[in-house]
């Protein structure tokens, strides 16, 4: 089996059991109170922006190779904020 192939099915496989274990656990809170909303929304915000800037932002400006992947990845990071506040 490629590499990618068995990284797909990996990748796959995790969000198949994310998305299941959120559902296992939304089925036995039925109405999750304001603090427990609340928590878990921020959880899921710092989880997002750990990845963004932990991990995709210096890979775009690792792949970009030196000062061009920094333009390339504040732009792109800009680009998909405005892109996303217009829809």
């Amino acid at each position: 089996m490629g590499d990618i192939l068995r990284i797909a099915l990996i990748g796959l496989g995790a969000g198949v059991i994310g998305t299941g274990s959120g559902a296992f656990i939304a089925l036995f809170l039925k109405s999750p109170g304001q603090k427990m909303l609340s928590f878990f929304l921020g959880f899921a915000g710092g989880a997002m922006l750990y990845i963004i800037f932990g991990e995709l932002i210096p890979g775009a400006q690792n792949a970009g190779n030196g000062h061009s992947g920094t333009f390339g990845a504040v732009f792109g990071t800009i680009s998909g904020i405005l892109l996303l506040a217009v829809i």
